[in-house]
């Protein structure tokens, strides 16, 4: 039985702490011995880890803030691997994992003699969102800490094109598995009865609210849409830091009536199937889930150019994908809101596209990367 160590920031409730859990919950545990090392413990999924997992924190989720420990004792690697090793007690695993950039790489960095394989995981574009540099103690040792490692998986394409020309000197072998998509949970949870229907046409975003995803441009194109006479709701499934700024914003607007923030949601669907259509306006993503989760639903989908949906929305043909701004975000709904043909017809295409999400094909490959390393994950 191999020995897995999958190291991850938390489980505070993101996209890639989803798609940790679905790994999660899909291994096969008479073949993998599986340890999860949280540098922060707690969280919103923590509950959702499968019971055959051995969990160990190395910080409790109460402490705080997060990030004076991130850029005081985190960027110390001294103290750093003194204290891995006096959680870990110096077990020994056949392969090591970070599933995330930042945090979870600067503690694998320090773990290399727990380990004779080592993978990691990017979800992110690293050069539009180069977040994780400042936490490594910027490019040459964030450059240093991937050349340790013997794969790196990407979620999308983009996402590995952009590391690619960031780190070109990397050798690591090189894999894109796209996230594994739950189609069985994600009907079931979205028959809750949690949300009713709203009368008005609605539309659904979910996400966390800080400045990549940049839910100001939804706003925007709001109050365009208001100034052009539309009934529109708008649902935000989501916290973050720029709450208080962007309930500011929707206020400032008179778009009270127009928006409703349920907060964060340990299950989205309901509000997402309740919706009309869902909208995300991202500047940067690794590989949007969420548009895998609305396909899943048959939502109609727009979303901003970032990476992942030329791979999903097919050059517009199963989603709309649009610019940057507030003014082709507020378009493209209009011309869904106008044109009830054209809203059914993407309903019909969303449900096509989302037979391209096969667990099987994407575990396989998960499998591969972590027993014999990406020769094999194609």
């Amino acid at each position: 039985m191999k020995k897995i160590l999958i190291i991850q920031e938390s489980l505070d409730g993101g996209g890639a702490e989803r798609i940790l859990i679905e790994y999660l919950n899909n291994i096969d545990y008479t073949k993998y011995n599986v340890s999860l090392l949280l540098v922060f413990g707690g969280g919103r999924y923590i509950t959702e880890i499968n019971k055959n997992v051995h969990l160990y924190e190395m910080f409790s989720h109460r402490v705080k803030p997060k990030m004076r420990i991130q850029e005081v004792l985190l960027l110390n690697s001294f103290s750093l691997a003194i204290w891995s090793r006096l959680i870990l007690k110096w077990r020994k695993f056949d392969t090591i994992l970070s599933f995330m950039e930042g945090p979870a790489l600067l503690v694998h960095k320090v773990l290399l003699n727990y380990a004779t394989h080592h993978v990691t995981w990017v979800h992110t574009n690293m050069i539009t969102n180069p977040w994780s540099e400042r936490i490594m103690g910027g490019f040459k040792k964030e450059n240093e800490a991937y050349k340790c490692m013997n794969d790196i998986a990407f979620v999308s394409a983009q996402a590995k094109s952009a590391f690619v020309e960031k780190y070109p000197d990397v050798s690591a072998n090189k894999v894109v598995i796209n996230n594994p998509i739950d189609t069985n949970r994600i009907l079931m949870g979205a028959n809750e009865s949690i949300i009713k229907a709203s009368d008005s046409f609605t539309v659904c975003s979910i996400g966390r609210m800080v400045e990549a995803k940049r839910f100001d441009r939804l706003i925007d194109a709001a109050r365009i849409l208001k100034s052009k006479g539309c009934n529109i709701r708008y649902w935000i499934c989501g916290i973050g830091k720029l709450e208080g700024q962007l309930r500011n914003q929707i206020h400032e607007n008179n778009l009270d009536n127009e928006f409703v923030l349920w907060g964060f949601q340990k299950n989205p669907y309901p509000y997402l199937k309740a919706a009309d259509l869902f909208v995300l306006t991202s500047d940067t993503e690794g590989f949007p889930t969420v548009i895998c989760e609305a396909l899943v639903l048959g939502k109609p989908v727009i979303s901003t150019d970032v990476p992942g949906t030329e791979e999903l929305l097919g050059n517009s043909k199963y989603g709309i994908v649009c610019s940057k701004n507030a003014e082709s975000v507020a378009d493209s709904i209009l011309k869904l809101y106008n044109n009830k043909e054209s809203l059914s017809r993407y309903r019909l295409r969303a449900l096509e596209r989302s037979s391209l999400f096969d667990m099987k094909s994407v575990m396989d490959k998960f499998y591969n990367l972590i027993s014999d390393g990406c020769n094999k994950a194609v």
